[in-house]
């Protein structure tokens, strides 16, 4: 892939968020795209989250600033299915 995303998974402990996404202001200058990538992120991790115990922190990189939503997911799921193997 082209690598927009760094995303590191590990055992979720009790009192962990199961998902952390960071997205700096190098990414974008704007709150409001940057929070919106978040929800991006956000909404595609989260079927994946629930049952599996795991925790998620996604760090965006600047080229994911002119990712389209589906770039993005497809990133996300092979990295998600390279994790369960």
């Amino acid at each position: 892939m082209s690598g927009n995303l760094l995303i590191k998974t590990g055992p979720s402990g009790r009192s962990d968020r199961p998902i952390t996404v960071l997205v700096g202001k190098n990414v974008f200058g704007s709150a409001a795209k940057r929070n919106l990538l978040k929800r991006r992120i956000r909404s595609i991790l989260i079927p994946h989250v629930r049952g599996a115990n795991l925790k998620f922190v996604v760090i965006a990189k600047p080229s994911s600033a002119n990712a389209s939503f589906n770039e993005i997911r497809e990133e996300i799921l092979s990295q998600i299915a390279r994790t369960k193997k």
